[in-house]
């Protein structure tokens, strides 16, 4: 959730492989990667991603490329903990950039949240937006 923007996202587990991020298929839903840290991990990134939307449809985390800094990011976990979050950096990147890095369990905790960005065109033989907007997030 960001209280700020008022996005309040429900969270699914995603999957992600070595090469794509799995995207919920609801876009009002927000999904947890596999690869990356669990909610309750002490170490590593926690990476969580949701549409933007569909058409004219805002999606899940549509306002998301708003973010103020330091804007807070809450998270519950499966087993109910809830962890605050600060935010701390914004990145626009093309779609085809984006470091799987960000998905390392190992390293400093953080969390990072990722949407769609930019205009709507195909690329390798698939319709996607062009850009990914990524929120990265301290503990508060």
């Amino acid at each position: 959730d960001i209280p700020s923007l008022d996005i309040w996202a429900p969270l699914v587990r995603g999957t992600t492989s070595k090469t794509s991020m799995d995207l919920p298929h609801s876009i009002y839903v927000a999904a947890v990667s596999t690869r990356g840290a669990s909610l309750d991990a002490t170490t590593g990134s926690t990476v969580i991603s949701g549409h933007v939307g569909a058409g004219p449809i805002p999606g899940a985390l549509h306002p998301l490329s708003q973010i103020a800094p330091s804007a807070e990011l809450v998270t519950r976990s499966g087993k109910g903990t809830v962890l605050h979050w600060r935010a701390v950096k914004t990145d626009l990147v093309d779609e085809d950039k984006v470091s799987f890095a960000l998905f390392s369990p190992a390293g400093p905790r953080q969390l990072v949240v990722i949407t769609c960005a930019g205009k709507w065109h195909e690329h390798n033989g698939r319709r996607s937006y062009e850009k990914r907007f990524i929120v990265t997030a301290v503990r508060a």
